[in-house]
């Protein structure tokens, strides 16, 4: 039986900073001057800013009503980034992003076990 991550190793993680650094570059610059861009993104704000304000966690409630369409994970985690830096358009976003990083971090270690090389992740 074959071991999980077999050609991942600490040249493969090195090759990793320069994708990550363009993820981070990508993603992040700008971040603190847009504004939240979609109405789903404002109405997952606008529950996460309940979830704070109120401290009820489940079940997630928008307009006073339950709000169960949707997994609370999401609005959750933009709930934990309003408690750690304040409820504003940066910290509405920064869960998106950084799961976008994450993503990109994920594919290049898939693209690292297929033998691909983690700048394969750059060109999807």
């Amino acid at each position: 039986m074959s071991q999980p991550f077999t050609r991942v190793n600490k040249v493969s993680f090195i090759s990793l900073i320069p994708v990550l650094i363009l993820a981070f570059a990508v993603f992040f610059v700008g971040l603190n001057r847009t504004p939240v861009p979609t109405v789903d993104g404002a109405v997952r704000a606008s529950i996460a800013r309940n979830i704070v304000t109120n401290n009820v966690w489940y079940p997630t409630q928008y307009l006073g009503k339950p709000f169960i369409d949707h997994p609370p994970l999401f609005v959750w985690s933009i709930a934990a980034s309003f408690k750690a830096f304040g409820v504003n358009d940066f910290a509405a976003q920064f869960p998106a992003r950084a799961f976008a990083v994450l993503t990109v971090l994920i594919l290049s270690l898939i693209a690292i076990e297929l033998g691909l090389g983690p700048g394969l992740v750059l060109f999807t």
